[in-house]
């Protein structure tokens, strides 16, 4: 069942609306749904596609999509292909191709994805990183840190009275 269809197509309704519901049989029975009022904790996981109205607390690990739906709530951790979120998110959400954040949307996360969409009136508090398509990021190497020069011995204050053997070679003449 795809989630995600182009604009101007006919099942562009909410996620629920009787639009969106009169998908053929045979593609309502690969997603699952977690209806509003439902709350589920733990993790899922699997190769379906979810729609959630209600909450999950926990994290899903989905080779297929994810939408979270105006209402809907999750606190966890979230791996799919692609992710649209239409309601909240508390969490970080790492997507094989797309993650897309709906006008009505929030996420608290940092979200990592070939493809980001935030559009405008969503709530974003996070880092978002881009990576190559299909592949979630590795750790990156450490940058080397410069290294502060020592103190020399003319950069010290010198005693009253007394004058530095040697001046140090990167000494400006006053």
């Amino acid at each position: 069942m795809s989630i995600f269809q182009r604009e101007g197509d006919a099942a562009e309704a909410e996620p629920g609306s009787p639009a969106r519901r009169s998908a053929p049989a045979q593609n309502r029975s690969e997603a699952t749904v977690v209806a509003a009022g439902s709350r589920i904790k733990g993790e899922i996981s699997g190769a379906a596609d979810i729609l959630i109205h209600g909450q999950v607390e926990g994290q899903l690990a989905l080779s297929g999509d994810v939408v979270i739906a105006e209402g809907g709530v999750v606190k966890g951790r979230i791996e799919a292909r692609r992710t649209r979120v239409s309601g909240k998110v508390f969490g970080d959400i790492h997507a094989s191709e797309r993650i897309e954040v709906l006008a009505s949307g929030a996420i608290e996360g940092d979200v990592i994805a070939p493809r980001v969409a935030i559009n405008a009136g969503a709530f974003f508090k996070g880092k978002v990183e881009m990576t190559a398509q299909g592949k979630m990021p590795a750790a990156a190497p450490a940058a080397p840190q410069p290294s502060k020069p020592a103190a020399s011995e003319s950069s010290k204050p010198a005693a009253a009275g007394s004058k530095p053997a040697v001046p140090a070679p990167a000494a400006k003449p006053q």
